[in-house]
This record gives structure tokens, C-alpha cells and sequence, in this order.
């Protein structure tokens, strides 16, 4: 079993107040766990409305899948919602 995690960093460049960015990452939320099973978080950018730093992971049965699946997410973000994917990192970790 493997353990996959990343880490993204959107810029923002429509968003303007904390509430615009809530609203976002809702939907965002929503809709990497809908299409990926993925859990997330929001980390160190809470109080800063351009940017947001999101943690991602996925509990996969091979290594190929849970980097693949993190990879078609982070990507997804960028395709879907009005934000630019401006920094990403992915590791996976055998259990």
C-alpha cells in the first residue's frame, strides 16, 4: 500500500476578499474529493486572500497510482477553477 501527498500552490488572481477565497477552496474541496478521493487542507495562507497552499493525500495500492492520481489532481485544479498551480510537490510513501 502506498501513501501519496502533495503539496500545491495556487495563486489566486480573481479573488479579492477571504470570503471569495472560502468560497473557492469549498468548491475546489468538493471537488478533488468527489473525482480523486482525495483528502486536503488548506496550510499557512488562511489569512492571505491571492494565495493558498492546499496538502493533499491519497491511500493507493500501488506507488504509479497514488502519484498519478495526485498529479491528475493538482493538474485538474489548474484546468477547472480560475486559479494558476505556481508550485507542486508529490511524494509517495510505502506502508
Amino acid at each position: 500500500m502506498s501513501i501519496g501527498t502533495g503539496k500545491v500552490v495556487l495563486r489566486l488572481p480573481g479573488i479579492k476578499t477571504l470570503k471569495d477565497k472560502r468560497n473557492l477552496m469549498r468548491r475546489i474541496s468538493a471537488f478533488l474529493k468527489k473525482n480523486y478521493e482525495l483528502s486536503l487542507v488548506e496550510i499557512n495562507t488562511e489569512d492571505v486572500a491571492s494565495i493558498s497552499v492546499l496538502e493533499l493525500t491519497r491511500a493507493a495500492h500501488s506507488r504509479m497510482m497514488a502519484m498519478s492520481t495526485l498529479n491528475k489532481a493538482i493538474d485538474a485544479i489548474e484546468d477547472n477553477f480560475d486559479c494558476l498551480v505556481v508550485g507542486r510537490e508529490v511524494k509517495v510513501l510505502e506502508v
